[in-house]
């Protein structure tokens, strides 16, 4: 259990630094988000790419 002092103590930290660690974790995720979504637009662009070439190797084939 917590005592009293300790609580005000932390009270007063968070009181200061809460602000700044929501900042932080807010461009943090923003950070992260962005580049989930490079890299999910990366990965299709490729997909898309390879695609069209197993197409173009398929009509090379056929040929």
């Amino acid at each position: 259990m917590t005592d009293d002092e300790s609580r005000r103590r932390f009270r007063r930290y968070w009181l200061v630094i809460g602000p700044f660690s929501s900042v932080i974790r807010r461009v943090a995720l923003r950070l992260v988000a962005t580049e989930l979504d490079r890299v999910a637009r990366d990965r299709a662009a490729g997909a898309r790419e390879r695609g069209h070439e197993i197409q173009k190797s398929a009509r090379r084939q056929n040929r």
